[in-house]
């Protein structure tokens, strides 16, 4: 098992969401807006797609993680 929960793990897979989506609302351009939004959504797959091992499922858990910029997520399973 991996030591990291499945929340952990989501959570971990978004950490650069919101680096692209607060780049993205500096832009005038929508066709470079939605590049950025579609680069934010693909960047979550790559860290989110190479588990080796099965992941530590807790039922009732909850997560929380602040990012550097102040941005928060709040995870619940």
């Amino acid at each position: 098992m991996l030591p990291l929960t499945i929340l952990q793990t989501i959570a971990l897979s978004i950490f650069q969401f919101p680096v692209y989506l607060n780049i993205a609302g500096t832009i005038k351009d929508p066709l470079e807006k939605f590049k950025l939004v579609i680069v934010a959504t693909l960047s979550c797959f790559h860290s989110s797609s190479h588990f080796l091992k099965p992941l530590n499922p807790i039922l009732g858990e909850t997560y929380e993680m602040l990012f550097n910029d102040g941005s928060k997520v709040f995870i619940s399973l």
